[in-house]
């Protein structure tokens, strides 16, 4: 199947009139320990692959189960799952396009310029995860084995095709990084589009504004509003998003900022941010303790995004050395249950990842041992 076509998502009321409806956002949140984070991290980098490469088929198998549970309990028709299950899981996710600019104004300022400079990045995995649940569902002596209402994640997606699709997301990002074109691809496809789409969405919103008092248009509000099965979209996103990385060099949490921070105006190390601002003379010898002790402690942060009409995003950063994994969702389209319910089974895969996951591996290097045994000894994970 070729990107573009096809797709799915959580359960949603999605209609022909939700483009142009201002969303109503929704944010769900949670975090793993210091301790879970830096294990989670290992094991990314053990394997080869980022956090952000393994993050997008951690939200598949987490939808996976989801969408698994409520099929058992019937909120999924016999027609919808068989549909369901053949398509591919098709996201998107924003990337600094900043750094690709002209070098010389990046260095010149141009790095810390309060600006938007950020282009998309299209991935697309296979179909739904199943693995073994298929076979025991059709297995009459076996049966189906459930936890919580669906089969366990280590029914839906073995460790090595994790790695393995974890890997796909890499490959495909650096065949787009490596594209000769990349650049020209990066500016000239995406943000015209963007733009003609909010056009029209303008344009159509302003025409049934003008036109909302005659019968025509209370007929055609009513077929508006009917709620579009999957299957009769022509492409469905599972969601857009991508995973920040470190926010502690940009978001400090004492201020003022040590001499020693980048970004402090005393600091003698160059920074974009500070290109053409004139230095202050360093601190003299003689500054006391308390010139120098931080005044505001900044204790936690979170990020609130209005998110665009129709879908989900599902966004991850490391903070102080803790990963934070959040999603923000349109409430007019999806339920918040359901999005708590994926972000909490991500989460919590994500954990079963850096646990049940890395036992697996070939013990055959000192590296594999010394993590192995970080992870037997962290018990706060099953």
């Amino acid at each position: 199947m070729q990107k573009g076509q096809g797709g799915h998502t959580l359960p949603c009321r999605f209609t022909l009139s939700t483009p142009r409806n201002p969303a109503k956002s929704g944010l769900v949140h949670t975090s793993l320990t210091q301790a879970q984070s830096s294990v989670v991290f290992s094991s990314c980098r053990l394997h080869n692959i980022t956090f952000g490469n393994a993050y997008f088929v951690l939200a598949q198998v987490a939808m996976t189960r989801v969408l698994y549970r409520l099929y058992l309990r019937g909120g999924i028709s016999e027609e919808e799952w068989d549909y369901r299950i053949r398509q591919p899981h098709i996201t998107y996710g924003p990337f600094n396009l900043r750094p690709y600019l002209d070098k010389g104004w990046f260095e010149d300022g141009g790095g810390g310029e309060f600006m938007n400079a950020t282009s998309y990045l299209l991935y697309q995995l296979p179909f739904m995860t199943l693995s073994a649940a298929m076979k025991r569902r059709h297995d009459s002596k076996r049966g189906l084995r459930l936890s919580n209402g669906a089969p366990p994640f280590s029914d839906l997606l073995t460790f090595d095709r994790f790695l393995y699709r974890a890997r796909l997301v890499k490959k495909q990002a650096a065949a787009f990084f490596g594209h000769p074109l990349f650049f020209e691809i990066a500016c000239a496809t995406y943000n015209p589009l963007k733009v003609e789409s909010l056009r029209l969405a303008a344009l159509e919103w302003m025409r049934r504004v003008q036109t909302r008092d005659s019968p025509d248009s209370k007929a055609e509000n009513v077929e508006q509003d009917e709620v579009l099965a999957v299957q009769d979209r022509p492409v469905v996103f599972a969601h857009t998003g991508s995973s920040f990385g470190n926010m502690d060099p940009i978001l400090p949490s004492e201020y003022p900022l040590p001499p020693s921070h980048p970004l402090s105006p005393y600091s003698l190390l160059p920074h974009p941010a500070k290109a053409g601002y004139v230095t202050p003379p360093p601190l003299s010898s003689s500054a006391s303790a308390a010139d120098l002790t931080p005044t505001i402690m900044l204790e936690d942060w979170t990020e609130r995004i209005h998110h665009r009409p129709g879908g989900a995003y599902l966004g991850a950063s490391t903070w102080r050395g803790r990963l934070k994994m959040f999603a923000h969702y349109d409430g007019n389209v999806l339920e918040e249950g359901l999005v708590r319910e994926w972000v909490r089974k991500s989460r919590k895969l994500c954990c079963g990842i850096s646990v049940g996951y890395i036992r697996r591996v070939r013990m055959n290097t000192p590296r594999a041992q010394q993590r192995y045994k970080l992870d037997c000894e962290t018990k706060t994970y099953h």
